[in-house]
């Protein structure tokens, strides 16, 4: 694992705010620890579906996101698998038909008005609140650009019993609907006193509220127009356990000491008690754009006047807000060049931001039968994450392993060593002589791969050894040297030993 100070990174389209809370040393008192809730691991997968004209002019920029279950989750939850299914169906579905509508009159638009188009847009991003062996909880934000002076944007909300997958309406998460009414009413005029809709608010019944529950708060969101103007924009309104005891049962307070919510995009403004004044601070989290779509250069992490600068270049960003042991990080996974990926970690405990170190990894990429695709792990269970980076052992590979948040923040590794996330067969050029070992890496003696046998990698610790696969399925291990290029295995150059080992550049 390689620290670095500065590096390369990513671009999301939309900015995804996220209304979190925190006190230092330890949870408010209204929230009870409980050890038999524990943190799941989630997946999303971005399905994308451009459109560009005979000239590769950009027509329609659509995207959506699937959000299932990682793999080592799926056994223990059946039930919140299947809803998740249901869940991206719908996702789906919303998103064809709009691709559907908005083709046509991209194609009329850039015809008439070539010179002053801009390409129509569609995306639908997942936002995770909270999820747990208790309550999973996500709202998705819709996007929308067809013409016209702005676009308009909307969300919808998807809260679920973890253990059954069943779809949750608001009263199985409060006590009182009436209670939640008043109290909704109550922080819109202390904290949104200028919108001119309120009018409205009355007739919306708390049970068709959007809503999400996070580990220590209530979120309800009200839609552009619903109770403003276009300029008064959406409303996020924060009803914390703390300040409402009453109004939420105990089994919702019963939460993991670790956690992580988000992700957020380019720009995302985490909303945090983060020095325990008992006040929200407001931590911005963004990259600076470069100039060229899908370009960005630096990193700011902003709280209040304190504020940390990181130069850097990337075409993407997902944010995290982690807690970890009564702390507080951000995790900024960036996007760059190939794919290549970088993950930057900065504390804001006390809301002083930072920079706590910067690792070549990225979180785990691996094929998901349920959504038909590859999922890409998302960060919300700070004790188990699998993460996955790049080696040049046997050839250029993607190799993972399980991690957890350690106590600076850094990621930890878990495992005993990387798994290869695919099987790709090398060749041996002559007789090669290997140490045998078993499935726990314990030497057993010696073996011989035979010239012409094919092997596969499939696990190494990416500095000193790696393990071969061969056609039986024995297990032999051979000695790395990455000191210089070439790679040495054995103490000779892997490409004088092995065909079809391959380079990405």
């Amino acid at each position: 694992m390689v620290m670095k100070k500065t590096g390369r990174a990513a671009a999301a389209l939309t900015a995804a705010l996220l209304t979190v809370s925190f006190v230092p040393g330890g949870m408010p008192a209204v929230l009870q620890a409980d050890s038999a809730v524990e943190a799941i691991a989630l997946t999303a997968t971005t399905v994308w579906n451009n459109e560009y004209t005979e000239n590769y002019e950009q027509l329609l920029d659509l995207h959506y996101d699937k959000v299932q279950l990682a793999a080592r989750e799926k056994e223990k939850h059946a039930g919140l698998v299947a809803s998740f299914n249901t869940m991206n169906e719908e996702i789906e579905a919303e998103a064809v038909q709009m691709h559907d509508e908005l083709l046509p009159d991209a194609k009329q638009m850039k015809s008439e008005y070539s010179e002053y188009f801009f390409h129509f847009f569609y995306e639908a991003n997942a936002i995770v609140s909270r999820a747990d062996s208790a309550y999973t909880s996500l709202r998705y934000s819709f996007s929308h650009f067809a013409g016209g002076v702005h676009g308009s944007s909307w969300s919808k909300s998807y809260n679920f019993r973890s253990d059954t997958g069943e779809r949750l309406a608001v009263a199985d998460v409060v006590t009182d609907e009436a209670a939640l009414q008043n109290a909704v009413r109550s922080e819109l005029n202390e904290h949104f006193s200028y919108l001119t809709g309120m009018d409205n608010f009355d007739s919306i019944s708390p049970s068709d509220y959007i809503w999400t529950i996070g580990r220590d708060r209530m979120h309800v969101y009200f839609d552009v127009y619903t109770l403003g103007s276009y300029a008064e924009g959406p409303q996020d309104v924060i009803i914390s356990f703390s300040e409402y005891p009453e109004l939420f049962p105990e089994q919702v307070k019963q939460v993991s000491d670790s956690y992580a919510e988000g992700p957020g995009g380019v720009y995302t403004i985490f909303n945090e008690d983060l020095n325990g004044d008992g006040s929200l601070d407001e931590l911005n989290v963004r990259v600076n754009y470069g100039g060229e779509e899908y370009s960005y250069t630096g990193l700011d992490v902003s709280v209040g006047e304190q504020q940390l600068s990181v130069d850097l270049y990337c075409s993407d960003m997902k944010s995290y807000l982690v807690h970890k042991d009564g702390r507080v990080f951000v995790y900024c996974e960036l996007t760059e060049d190939s794919d290549y990926r970088e993950i930057y970690v900065v504390e804001v405990t006390g809301g002083s931001p930072v920079l706590r170190g910067c690792v070549d990894l990225g979180f785990l990429c691996d094929f998901d039968e349920d959504i038909g695709g590859y999922a890409i792990e998302l960060l919300t269970a700070p004790d188990s994450l699998h993460l996955q980076t790049r080696t040049d052992i046997c050839g250029t590979s993607g190799i993972h392993a399980a991690y957890k948040v350690g106590e600076d923040g850094l990621p930890v590794m878990t495992d005993a060593w990387f798994s290869y996330a695919a099987d790709k067969t090398i060749k041996a050029k002559s007789d090669i002589e290997a140490t045998k070992v078993d499935q726990n890496g314990t030497a057993s003696g010696s073996v011989t791969i035979r010239a012409g046998e094919g092997v596969v990698p499939v696990r190494t610790d990416d500095e000193t050894w790696v393990d071969l696969r061969l056609t039986d399925g024995t297990l032999c291990r051979m000695t790395v040297d990455r000191q210089e290029w070439p790679v040495k295995l054995n103490g000779t150059a892997q490409d004088d030993l092995f065909d079809n080992i391959m380079y990405a550049g």
